[in-house]
């Protein structure tokens, strides 16, 4: 009887042994989770460099087929008065990467939209239900913490220029951290980027930009000039922005908060849907302060952009604020280091 009793209690476990291994086990997992996050990430990332990349080589075929890069967007400025109800507009409103749906497999999309009339137009040909939509998930980059696949958004957007009025950026320009060449104003060509607006002023045929930039014009050379940019997770809010909030101008810091009526650029479709280089964090930081049309991703240190040679590299936050400004602009006579 002793020796069956020594037996079993050889097969057993105490409750400190079982304690330990659970400890064990604990601890194993802490030091794999990690590893395995981190793992998760590098995959995630690679995907968002996939889709970047094929959106920017939809972009060097729509420019080999038409002779021109897609533009940002397609505006037009209406006089006073406007169109008349079911007036056709004499250019309709549009985002550049409608036009580039057919050169990135999305040619069924495209072919539903009619593009004599606006993205959003519901009469009297409803254009807002195919624009409206999900397109895949190609333009929305995995890193990103929210799902949003019915609020029809982009991850990847284009910058038109870089804003040198702005008061945003007047402290870097004064202080020579971006060269202001000589205090030029920022209408002059060499703030723009590479994707721009293609605009029409209805109300003053002088004022209209039909801006279409061929290859040629890129002189600072296409693997140095930037064309889409992550600006992650629109119309949720993350980082800090500086704002008016019950009437009292503060900067608050925002992690996951949706506000459409601040962060309303997000739509694929949407002719508004861009962003410009205008503000700053930190001493000098222009990359990851906050997403509201602003270069910002979730990915460690830094965020993906491609280049109008088709390549997509990834860019620090703390990159050199006059370098990310010759990122952005096409014919700054810049020289990337």
């Amino acid at each position: 009887m002793h020796s069956r009793q020594s037996a079993f209690g050889r097969l057993a476990f105490t409750l400190i042994e079982l304690l330990v291994v659970i400890a064990i086990i604990g601890i194993l997992v802490a030091l794999l989770l990690p590893a395995v996050q981190a793992a998760r990430e590098a995959a995630r990332r690679t995907q968002c460099v996939v889709n970047l990349k094929n959106l920017a080589l939809a972009a060097l075929n729509f420019e080999s087929s038409q002779g021109y890069f897609a533009p940002a967007a397609q505006e037009r400025v209406n006089p006073s008065g406007g169109l008349a109800s079911g007036e056709k507009p004499p250019l309709a409103r549009h985002n550049g990467l409608s036009f580039l749906l057919p050169y990135f497999e999305q040619g069924n999309k495209f072919s539903v939209i009619d593009f004599d009339w606006d993205w959003n137009a519901t009469s009297p040909y409803d254009n807002e239900a195919y624009t409206k939509q999900d397109i895949g998930g190609i333009l929305i980059c995995p890193s990103s913490p929210v799902y949003q696949p019915l609020r029809h958004a982009t991850d990847y957007i284009g910058a038109i220029r870089v804003d040198v009025s702005s008061s945003g950026l007047k402290d870097l320009l004064v202080s020579g951290m971006i060269d202001a060449h000589g205090g030029i104003g920022e209408d002059e060509p060499i703030w723009r980027g590479l994707l721009q607006e293609d605009k029409l002023n209805m109300e003053d045929s002088a004022k209209t930009d039909r801006r279409r930039v061929r290859a040629g014009q890129v002189t600072d050379g296409l693997s140095n000039t930037g064309m889409y940019f992550e600006a992650v997770a629109k119309p949720f809010m993350f980082g800090f922005y500086t704002g008016t909030f019950d009437g009292v101008k503060e900067t608050r810091f925002f992690n996951g908060e949706e506000d459409r009526s601040r962060n309303s650029r997000f739509r694929w479709a949407s002719q508004r849907t861009w962003m410009t280089i205008n503000d700053f964090c930190g001493s000098s930081q222009l990359i990851n302060c906050n997403n509201v049309n602003k270069p910002f991703g979730f990915h460690v240190g830094g965020i993906n952009i491609s280049s109008a040679d088709g390549s997509v590299g990834f860019y620090s936050e703390s990159m050199d604020a006059n370098a990310f400004v010759a990122l952005v602009t096409m014919a700054g006579q810049e020289v990337l280091p």
